[in-house]
């Protein structure tokens, strides 16, 4: 795992890689999601992307996300399993 501050910097760990990525984004602080993620596939198209959004904007998000092969959009508060 290596945590970053920025989607440029987690290009930077996976672009040319030879193995497959999970990128976890925080979608906070990213201005142009679509975007970012776009970056994403062209550098490293093998990386599965799961998004963490604001309950409130989560919806939003996942619609200007859609068609764009985001494993998951999530809310930043997961409730924990009654198991």
């Amino acid at each position: 795992m290596s945590p970053v501050e920025s989607v440029a910097l987690a290009l930077a760990n996976v672009a040319g890689g030879r193995h497959l990525h999970v990128l976890v984004l925080d979608a906070h602080d990213v201005s142009d999601l679509r975007a970012a993620l776009e970056a994403v596939r062209a550098e490293s198209p093998r990386t599965v992307v799961v998004v963490f959004a604001e309950d409130a904007t989560k919806v939003q998000r996942a619609a200007a996300l859609k068609g764009n092969r985001v494993f998951a959009v999530l809310p930043t508060q997961i409730e924990p399993s009654p198991y």
